[in-house]
């Protein structure tokens, strides 16, 4: 049997938090391994996609994958409770989804309810699971307009750091053409952040690409990232790409 996970998706954060850091752990207890995705950056309606392998259930064991959302050890919050499910081998085959509620408490003393939906699916063999593969080439990122006089930009992609963090000015273009194109599965998620040396990164804007049959590969494509950094500032970046069949 083999597991792939799909997404996680966001419901509800904290009642008193805009955004969170959930990590997702998947263990197997019978070897003592374990494997960690996250910390990732997620609001209220985010959606996580995930461009990961199939992991192997084993057929007389489970797999476990345990949720936690961990604030900084400085804040008024502390850490959540986890939150755990687990896959045996003897499972069902098909498509599911596991609602994690996840108490808040910690250092505060109050509660509040967040909830995260993760999606995957359960097949009896890994050819059940589509192979093909594609390739993201990014071609270049421009700066239409600053937010800041520099800002500190950085490119992640499926939650890697794949460029910066470099000071960049409106009107700046930044080709990345010979960067080595990043293998993505049909859902890959593309972040634009902005990285301060004295407090927390900013996620600037997270832009999800879905592979359709119908898309333009072999296409340079632009992606416009934009936001509101203040009332009287609208920044602006526009990120060119190419998609291939690998």
């Amino acid at each position: 049997m083999w597991l792939r996970l799909k997404s996680l998706h966001c419901v509800s954060t904290a009642s008193d938090e805009r955004t969170e850091e959930p990590s997702i752990y998947i263990a197997n207890p019978a070897t003592e391994t374990r494997q960690r995705l996250g910390p990732y950056h997620m609001r209220d309606n985010d959606t996580r996609y995930f461009d990961l392998d199939p992991l192997e259930i084993p057929r007389a064991g489970m797999l476990q994958i345990g949720f936690l959302e961990q604030d900084s050890a400085l804040s008024r919050h502390g850490w959540d409770e986890p939150a755990f499910v687990d896959i045996p081998g003897n499972h069902p085959v098909g498509s599911f989804r596991t609602i994690f509620p996840l108490r808040h408490g910690g250092m505060s003393g109050g509660t509040h309810i967040q909830e995260y939906h993760l999606y995957y699916d359960v097949v009896e063999n890994q050819s059940d699971i589509p192979e093909q593969r594609y390739l993201l080439q990014l071609v270049s990122l421009k700066c239409n307009d600053a937010q800041e006089a520099k800002d500190e930009i950085v490119l992640k992609v499926n939650g890697d750091h794949v460029w910066g963090a470099w000071d960049v000015k409106t009107g700046e273009t930044f080709d990345l053409s010979s960067r080595t194109p990043l293998v993505i599965n049909r859902l890959a998620t593309i972040e634009l952040w902005e990285s301060d040396a004295h407090s927390r990164n900013d996620l600037l804007e997270r832009f999800n690409l879905v592979i359709t049959d119908d898309f333009h590969f072999g296409e340079e494509l632009p992606k416009v990232f934009s936001w509101r950094s203040t009332p009287t500032i609208d920044a602006k970046y526009t990120l060119r790409y190419i998609v291939t069949v690998r």
